[in-house]
């Protein structure tokens, strides 16, 4: 009985554990497999220990930002939509398509991975090395 009450007592201060690592951020979600995953950039984390490094990272940063200019571009539309003016159905959906090429214009313009090599350094096969 001993071991038992040992292995109970165990387990809870274990789960108190687990519950006061839980993070606390409305950018984080928990999965199936009580994993924290990033609602932004939809990363499954390995653990909690993880997050801040994740937060730092380029990729959830340009993935925030992008986040922010779509819906500062919707405010700006619904703001110019909430103006009295004769709108007609034609117009509201070239509205809606112009919207929804600006999303994805912003999500295929990320910007190119800079390189230190120069920009024919691979065209030149015929260079031969030098020998020492």
């Amino acid at each position: 009985m001993d071991a038992a009450k040992k292995k109970a007592l165990f387990r809870s201060k274990l789960n108190a554990q687990r519950k006061e690592k839980k993070i606390d951020s409305p950018l984080v979600r928990y999965n199936e497999l009580d994993q924290p995953v990033c609602r932004v950039c939809d990363v499954v984390l390995k653990s909690e220990f993880q997050w801040d490094a994740h937060q730092a990272s380029r990729k959830h940063i340009e993935a925030v930002n992008n986040i922010k200019v779509n819906a500062a571009r919707l405010k700006n539309a619904n703001n110019a939509k909430s103006e009295p003016s004769a709108m007609s159905t034609g117009s509201k959906h070239a509205d809606n398509a112009q919207l929804q090429d600006a999303r994805s214009e912003s999500l295929t313009q990320l910007p190119k991975p800079q390189s230190a090599l120069p920009p024919d350094f691979f065209d030149n096969k015929d260079a031969k090395r030098q020998k020492t």
